[in-house]
C-alpha cells in the first residue's frame, strides 16, 4: 500500500529535497518521451496568489430600488427630488405637490406603515410596523397591507415592497417617465 505525501517527486520516482528545491529555481524532469530535458519553474508557494484580483460583487438591481445606493454601498442622497409627505390629518400621502393616494375609510394597517415612514424620515427600508395578532400570520399581513398601498395609487410614483424576508418595507420613488 503506498502513502501519498506532498513531496515532490522526479519522474525516476525519487523525493527531492526541500533544500535541492530552494537552491534552484528550475526542476529539471526527465521524461522517457521526450529526449531533452525539460525545464519547468518551481512554485513559490507564498506568491501563488499574488497578482490574482478579488473579484467585484455583482450587481443586483432588484436590491438596489431606484438606484438609490452608490456603486460601493452607501445610500445615494437627492436632495432635488420631492420627499413623500403624509399628512394624517387629511389622510393624504403626497409626493412634493402630487397626490399619491388618498384613503376615504379607515385603514389602519396602511396608515401605520406610511406613520413609520413619515416618522423616521422616509428611508428606503424600515422593519415591520405592524403589531402581531394571534390569529393572522404576519409575514401574510405585512404582505397583504402592501399590496393594499400599492393599489388604487392615483398617481403612481411610490412603489412599496417586500424586503424579501417577511419583515419589513422598501420605499421606492419611481420618475415620472418609468
Amino acid at each position: 500500500m503506498s502513502s501519498y505525501t506532498n513531496v515532490p517527486q522526479s519522474s525516476q520516482g525519487n523525493r527531492l529535497s526541500q533544500e535541492n528545491l530552494s537552491q534552484s529555481s528550475h526542476i529539471t524532469v526527465n521524461s522517457p518521451a521526450s529526449s531533452p530535458e525539460i525545464q519547468t519553474p518551481a512554485i513559490d508557494q507564498a506568491n501563488r496568489y499574488q497578482n490574482l484580483q478579488p473579484r467585484q460583487p455583482r450587481t443586483m438591481p432588484w436590491i438596489s430600488l431606484n438606484r438609490s445606493q452608490l456603486n460601493d454601498g452607501t445610500p445615494r442622497v437627492d436632495t432635488t427630488a420631492p420627499q413623500p409627505v403624509w399628512d394624517r390629518a387629511r389622510r393624504e400621502l403626497r409626493l412634493g405637490n402630487k397626490l399619491i393616494k388618498r384613503f376615504k375609510w379607515p385603514a389602519e394597517n396602511q396608515e401605520r406603515v406610511l406613520d413609520a415612514f413619515e416618522d423616521n424620515g422616509w428611508p428606503t427600508h424600515i422593519s415591520d410596523p405592524l403589531e402581531a395578532h394571534d390569529s393572522i400570520c404576519p409575514k401574510r399581513r405585512l404582505h397583504d397591507t402592501i399590496k393594499c398601498l400599492n393599489r388604487k395609487q392615483i398617481n403612481g410614483l411610490i412603489k412599496f415592497r417586500g424586503d424579501g424576508t417577511g419583515l419589513g418595507v422598501l420605499l421606492q420613488i419611481v420618475n415620472e417617465g418609468e
